[in-house]
């Protein structure tokens, strides 16, 4: 039976894709996803600098049932791959070499800077991957630097000028564009209750200017001498 389905151009060998996350956390495992029937995968988010990505022991957990006591699922407080860039890059060319008909997307994230995003995109792309996932969502996505959801929560960081270029904007804007399709994962726990997706095309509207307050009657310099009723 043929699975096979295409989206944006992309042909699936199947509409089963593989998450990133811990299941595509290196070359091995994600082609063990192919191996088990997977018809794509996304690989774990990678950036520039590993060396900034510190994670804590143990950070997995089961999740178990309220009533039953049985395990339902797992939880993780993983951030992005600790994995040099440079180890990823030869990783996903030889999962393409490997799996050419599988589909593999690369998940990158990157600090609030045009640049980093740029360069970031150049070297993975150089690798024949199938699309990118932009990562705008993990919690875990070291939000100090303005990194994963504190840029998917902000329509200011992704689309004010204010701030330096609009990264919606500006980010593929070098001589030679991805030639992959681009998919912005946005987070669905938002602290705001606006959609980014507002914002696409314009900067974000601006509160309008309200009418100056009237000013104060003048204090009645006999009001301090009245005497107070008990």
């Amino acid at each position: 039976m043929d699975l096979s389905i295409t989206v944006n151009g992309i042909k699936f060998p199947n509409p089963f894709l593989l998450g990133s996350g811990p299941p595509g956390t290196n070359a091995r495992v994600i082609a063990k996803s192919y191996d088990a029937g997977w018809g794509g995968a996304v690989a774990k988010t990678v950036s520039l600098e590993s060396a900034k990505v510190v994670n804590v022991v143990p950070r997995y957990g089961k999740l178990r049932s309220r009533t039953s006591g049985e395990v339902i699922g797992f939880e993780n407080i993983e951030l992005i791959s600790d994995r040099p860039i440079d180890v990823w890059l030869d990783e996903f060319r030889q999962i393409k070499k490997n799996y050419p008909n599988h589909i593999l997307i690369a998940s990158i994230m990157e600090e609030y800077e045009k640049d980093r995003w740029q360069e970031l995109t150049r070297l993975v792309q150089d690798t024949g991957v199938d699309a990118f996932e932009l990562n705008f969502s993990c919690p875990h996505g070291m939000t100090e630097r303005k990194m994963g959801s504190e840029m998917g929560d902000s329509a200011v960081l992704k689309f004010a000028p204010s701030e330096g270029p609009a990264l919606s904007r500006g980010l593929f804007r070098f001589p030679r564009a991805p030639f992959a399709p681009i998919c912005p994962f946005l987070s669905i726990n938002r602290r705001t209750r606006t959609p980014s997706t507002r914002y696409a095309s314009t900067p974000p509207p601006t509160a309008p200017e309200q009418p100056p307050a009237p000013p104060l009657p003048p204090r009645d310099p006999r009001a301090a001498q009245r005497p107070r009723r008990a």
